[in-house]
């Protein structure tokens, strides 16, 4: 089976790993699967398929990623018609999950506050979802609504009201579903009953608008799952699975040289879950941290895992990663009520999604310490205003530009949130403070405009940078007084960028980044150049 899913390039190696099985027992321990021929030797032996997606961000239309050679991947009546091979391939019981950030993203979803995206999930009948930081971008009670609206569990089992251990009365921790065991069901084949945990990544403070999420408080994610792992067992799960808006990051292909959050919290776990589906981080992922299964799909719907288990005894449980594959849309015949479904979505949206805005000379990729589409925002930011810093955050540049005429859905794409832009007046040592809390990686991690940073990659913190000097020529030196640009998002201290809390003079323009960005490109001769990089300048 694992043949039929293989796919060129660097997942090659993956697949290869991922079509071995291995055994997890209940306690964590790792041993070799009592047999390696896959699923259906042992008809007794209970069985299931997990599909999983995560940070699909609205994309119910396909894209075409430098990656792709041209090719269109994802969609949502793509995404349909695989998900329903990848069910059709087994006589087995098969679950579909997300890993959170499902809505935020595209026009066709914001432009319905999530709407669209969750009829989506409705209909290609998805069985639970993680709620992502990017869940409340539309507030609390937005999120309330769509989960009233969903057909599928929504869950968190970390989620709580500040100062309390009580969950908010639209946070789920958990979910219980059974499933017939077989095609034929009983008696010829017994129910199968899969438990569901849902974990929110504890970074939301900082990782969502904190005015939105100033009434929740966000737990350790390994102690959720350490309590909840056993209720579901006692409770007769024969399978715990974990969706987890938490992830890591491979140095090399989705296997090797992996660090990140997850690798914490699956070493912590003193209760492991059979299967942890991963989110957040938007990265390939087929690994077994400290013994855990954890996969990850990539992002925006472009590949998705499938995961076989099998209870191959009372206290083990065979994991075999069946594939990860793209989601081309020339591979499948599009599913035609999704099709049917966006078309009416697209009617309400209007015809704005396609219409040109500029046309680039080259591509404009997130690639490197520094990239040009990071420089091309701060640029319409401060141009806008007309002030002497920007500062932009990279989380709030979502995805690349291709060469060539680029449409409103794809600027809306790299700009999704409707942030607007905050201008301050900040002491030169809190801007300088905000110039170096990108450094704290060792390289950049944000971009600016109106200034040029020199810094010691290895310094101190508080002392990596050497010079910062104004487009100007001015040298920014701690006494003085500056204007800087901001989104809100960043204003409110989003991203740990507090020192912008002490900005004076606050002036909230009302002007949102996207539009911003759309009337900046509109200024510039055509076809637009690539803004140079350069702005940050280690002396190192």
């Amino acid at each position: 089976m694992c043949g039929k899913w293989l796919i060129p390039g660097l997942l090659m190696s993956m697949l290869a790993l991922g079509c071995a099985p291995v055994s997890v027992g209940p306690s964590g321990s790792t041993a070799a699967a009592a047999r390696g021929d896959g699923v259906g030797s042992t008809p007794a032996l209970k069985r299931l398929r997990v599909l999983g997606t995560n940070d699909f961000h609205g994309h119910l239309r396909p894209t075409t990623p430098p990656w792709a050679n041209g090719r269109e991947v994802g969609g949502g009546p793509a995404l349909a018609a695989y998900f329903q091979r990848a069910r059709d391939e087994v006589d087995a019981p098969t679950i579909l999950i997300d890993a959170g950030d499902v809505m935020q993203g595209t026009p066709l979803s914001n432009l319905t506050s999530g709407r669209s995206t969750v009829d989506f999930y409705n209909e290609v009948g998805y069985t639970a979802a993680a709620i992502g930081n990017h869940e409340f971008d539309w507030t609390a009670e937005t999120l309330a609504e769509r989960i009233e609206q969903a057909e599928f569990d929504w869950l968190s089992a970390n989620i709580f009201v500040a100062g309390s251990d009580t969950f908010p009365t639209w946070a789920t921790p958990t979910t219980m579903v059974s499933l017939p065991g077989c095609a034929a069901g009983p008696p010829a084949c017994d129910s199968v009953h899969v438990g569901i945990i849902g974990i929110t990544t504890q970074t939301t403070p900082t990782a969502a608008m904190p005015s939105h999420v100033a009434p929740f408080a966000f737990g350790d994610e390994a102690e959720a799952i350490d309590r909840w792992v056993p209720v579901l067992r006692d409770g007769g799960a024969d399978f715990v699975v974990v969706t987890a808006h938490e992830g890591a990051y491979c140095g090399i292909g989705p296997t090797e040289n992996c660090r990140g959050p997850m690798m914490d919290i699956a070493a912590r776990l003193t209760q492991p879950p059979d299967l942890i589906v991963s989110g957040h981080t938007h990265t390939l992922l087929s690994i077994t941290p400290s013994g855990v299964p954890v996969v990850q799909g990539g992002s925006y719907g472009t590949n998705f895992s499938i995961v076989d288990l099998e209870r191959v005894s009372a206290d083990s449980v065979a994991v075999h990663v069946r594939a990860q594959p793209p989601t081309f849309v020339d591979q499948v015949v599009p599913d035609p009520e999704i099709e049917r479904l966006l078309d009416r979505y697209l009617a309400e949206v209007g015809p704005i999604l396609d219409d040109v805005v500029a046309t680039l000379e080259a591509p404009l990729l997130r690639h490197g310490p520094e990239y040009p589409l990071g420089n091309l925002i701060a640029d319409a930011q401060r141009t806008t205003v007309g002030v002497q810093v920007a500062i932009m955050n990279n989380g709030g540049i979502r995805t690349d530009l291709g060469s060539g005429p680029v449409r409103y859905e794809d600027l809306f794409r790299v700009q999704p949130f409707g942030n607007t832009l905050v201008t301050m007046t900040l002491a030169g040592e809190a801007l300088l403070r905000a110039l170096e809390h990108p450094l704290n990686g060792g390289r950049s991690a944000g971009h600016v405009s109106g200034v040029r940073v020199r810094y010691r990659r290895n310094g101190e913190p508080g002392r990596r940078i050497v010079e910062a000097i104004l487009d100007s020529g001015e040298v920014i030196r701690a006494h003085g007084q500056y204007r800087v640009v901001v989104n809100n998002f960043l204003a409110e201290g989003g991203d740990g960028f507090d020192m912008l809390l002490e900005g004076a003079d606050v002036e909230h323009t009302g002007i949102v980044d996207l539009d911003a960005l759309i009337d900046y490109l509109a200024a510039l001769p055509s076809p637009t150049p690539v803004p140079p990089v350069g702005r940050f300048q280690s002396v190192d």
